[in-house]
């Protein structure tokens, strides 16, 4: 009995590890000032929620849930800036909050860099980004247990250049689909 606790408490401590934030940083990793991809703006939902969705809708209208899912709306700003507005549902009043955040994309190389910055924090958070086709995005975050500070954008950019291509630079991916 106390073999498989212990192998249980290695095998938490070990999936809270693998699955940390995303990098957070004091600087963005360049200015905005690169005009982002069309395809990024409209309404995200995390894949496994569009999969309960579409699974919700086959069902007859009086066996259907009634789904809550948090989604997020991108739109721009400018050519080079976005807004982000993740739409979160409180169940204590059945209302969804809306927590805005400011975003821009980033080059390193052939990678599309994402920084993210919640209206309400002063840290940027990084993603690489990809699109496999207009309704699919790929965000792979950055790790958080890169321990290195950064004095500028220019050090940070060329450190990512570095370590871009190794997959432990980045936490486990988040799939979203278009709506």
């Amino acid at each position: 009995m106390k073999v498989k606790f212990i192998s249980f408490a290695i095998f938490a401590v070990v999936f809270i590890v693998l699955t940390g934030c995303p990098y957070a940083s004091q600087i963005p990793l360049s200015e905005a000032n690169e005009e982002f991809s069309e395809e990024i703006l409209g309404k995200w939902l995390d894949s496994s929620d569009a999969e309960k969705e579409t699974e919700n809708l086959k069902m007859m209208p009086e066996y259907r849930k009634k789904l809550t899912p948090t989604y997020y709306v991108i739109s721009a700003i400018s050519k080079t800036a976005l807004k982000i507005e993740k739409h979160e549902f409180q169940t204590s009043d059945s209302t969804y909050v809306i927590k805005l955040h400011d975003a821009h994309t980033s080059k390193v190389g052939d990678y599309t860099f994402i920084n993210i910055k919640p209206e309400d924090e002063s840290k940027y958070y990084l993603y690489r980004i990809e699109f496999s086709d207009n309704k699919n995005m790929t965000l792979y975050p950055v790790t958080d247990y890169i321990k290195e500070t950064f004095e500028n954008s220019k050090d940070m950019n060329a450190y990512f250049d570095k370590y871009k291509d190794l997959g432990f630079f980045y936490s486990q991916k988040e799939e979203y689909v278009k709506m």
